[in-house]
């Protein structure tokens, strides 16, 4: 039993200590490196052009994959509709219809990432709002309410 003034700790509370410590030293580590480095993350344009032509190729195999499961799809709700099975019917046209959206969300990012200055590195960004006075209040006041 433990007297007046001593602590007793166990494993699990140390161990639990150890890794709030590392945490919050690691916290103060990253927050120095993003502060400090300008322009952070910064990639050179072969590595940024390697990234986009493997991100590319990715989206043409989902693409693929898509295009495949679409046509399954058409082809089960035909043989659905020829047993005159009415929920497959209507589960498989549900089905054909999430493979068309996601076919032409598929064909909008590949055109994204193939178009002209697409890459994110290349991209202009836009300057942060300086804060106004409006917002010279405390941050967990997110509704301006008076004191």
């Amino acid at each position: 039993m433990a007297r007046d003034g001593e602590m007793r700790c166990d494993a699990s509370a140390v161990a639990r200590t150890r890794r709030v410590v590392l945490l919050v030293a690691s916290l103060g580590v990253a927050s120095a490196a993003w502060a400090g480095a300008e322009g952070f993350p910064a990639v050179s344009a072969a590595e940024q052009a390697e990234r986009d032509a493997r991100r590319v190729a990715i989206l043409q195999g989902e693409l693929a994959s898509e295009t495949a499961a679409l046509a399954r799809a058409e082809t089960r709700r035909a043989e659905r509709a020829a047993a005159n099975d009415l929920p497959g019917v209507l589960e498989a046209e549900q089905a054909r219809e999430e493979h068309a959206r996601n076919l032409a969300a598929l064909r909008a990012e590949i055109e994204r990432a193939t178009a002209k200055g697409a890459s994110p590195a290349t991209r202009e960004r836009r300057p942060v709002p300086a804060a106004s006075a409006k917002s010279a209040r405390p941050w967990w006041d997110a509704y301006g309410s008076p004191p």
